[in-house]
């Protein structure tokens, strides 16, 4: 495979050789952003967040001593094959053999690309763990820290109380959001709260609902503007087309009609003649 200023030159790449790259370039473990952000974070609040993480770290783990095991066996199972192989005098018998063979060795890579991919995820877990523990989030208000809750069932059970009401209120959000009303399956959640916790719920969901509805407005203004401007910045231009937007929607001209177009020509044409016949 060649490459240029140590980048790869597809156009030199055979079609085998791009399918060995998808098999050993392309890294399929799960990112530190989306661990972050759509595993954790998922949870909303900083306990349940932690309580996750460790969760999947703990997975991982699992997954990472089970693959050790499978490849051991792998290895074993080759061991076998080979002296079959060795001391066959039968060619149908090696022939079947040694697509044995190939299909360990096949196994046991994948294995080994898989204990590779499960180490990555786990350093990331544990990268994130520490980075939430030692962050701001990792005390409660009264000084407690996250990992000195695990036990604590009266301070858990507080916490899984809070994070039921964040849950529930932001679900209830999108749908207000999205359909002006909270759908029958969230209000029927909600309802299943202590009345206490009804109100909080609502009285937050209410809150979340105003505030980003009233700051997609402001955001939708300053987008209206632009757009009158024939301005959108480089970076969201990219972005769009990404998204799969027409070049037509983000043309700088995009409000320029067909109707201003033939004015403008008939405006100039009428300016010419005008200076003609003044000059």
């Amino acid at each position: 495979m060649k490459k240029e200023n140590d980048s790869v030159v597809i156009e030199d790449m055979t079609d085998t050789q791009l399918i060995e790259f998808a098999n050993n370039d392309v890294d399929s473990s799960v990112p530190k952003f989306k661990l972050q952000h759509f595993v954790g974070g998922a949870q909303l609040t900083p306990f349940h967040n932690l309580k996750q993480l460790f969760l999947e770290l703990k997975i991982r783990q699992d997954s990472f001593l089970h693959i050790q095991w499978e490849i051991k066996r792998k290895e074993l199972e080759e061991m076998v094959e080979r002296e079959k192989l060795a001391n066959s005098t039968n060619d149908i018998e090696k022939q079947y053999i040694e697509i044995d063979l190939l299909n360990i060795v096949k196994d046991k890579k994948r294995h080994e690309d898989a204990i590779v991919g499960a180490l990555k995820e786990k350093d990331a877990l544990l990268e994130l763990i520490r980075e939430l523990c030692e962050g701001p989030q990792g005390t409660l208000p009264d000084g407690t820290k996250l990992l000195d809750v695990f036990g604590n069932k009266e301070l858990e059970e507080e916490l899984e109380r809070q994070h039921w009401i964040a849950r529930l209120a932001k679900q209830a959000s999108m749908e207000m959001l999205s359909y002006g009303k909270i759908g029958t399956g969230n209000m029927d959640a909600i309802a299943m709260l202590p009345p206490k916790e009804i109100a909080e719920c609502l009285q937050l969901t209410s809150d979340y609902t105003v505030r980003v509805g009233t700051g997609m407005g402001l955001l939708t203004e300053k987008s209206i503007n632009d757009l009158k401007l024939g301005y959108v910045s480089p970076e969201n231009k990219e972005k769009m087309k990404h998204m799969g937007i027409s070049d037509e929607f983000i043309a700088e001209n995009m409000l320029e009609s067909d109707i201003d177009k033939n004015n403008t020509l008939i405006n100039n044409k009428y300016k010419d003649l005008k200076d003609n016949s003044d000059g």
